[in-house]
């Protein structure tokens, strides 16, 4: 099979500019053109439009552990709160800014 056609599984970090999208546990979004310079991203009723930015670097994102599980040395590692792992890594920014659509004006 061709490499274009091949599907690949990327971690995107997506940076909210303007204000962050109200999110609970069952947060839904959509996006469009993510293969282009200036992909949407639809979250409820707001509407962003993004730009692709590479980081000097790579983004690491934390997952918080559960410290219960976590067997501890107190004379070699004293005792914390949390812990966090490594959840994923990222090349790629998204950042994105909330814009307002309007209607097309249909001209007769």
């Amino acid at each position: 099979m061709p490499d274009s056609l091949e599907d690949k599984e990327v971690t995107v970090v997506m940076e909210f500019q303007d204000n962050t999208p109200e999110h609970s546990e069952d947060f839904n979004f959509k996006c469009i053109g993510l293969d282009t310079e200036k992909p949407f991203l639809q979250c409820g009723k707001q509407v962003f439009i993004g730009e692709w930015n590479e980081p000097v670097g790579t983004k690491v994102l934390l997952a918080e552990k559960d410290v219960a599980d976590i067997p501890s040395d107190p004379l070699f590692s004293p005792a914390t709160k949390k812990q966090y792992e490594v959840y994923a890594t990222s090349n790629n920014i998204l950042r994105l800014r909330n814009i307002t659509l309007k209607p097309k004006i249909q001209r007769n």
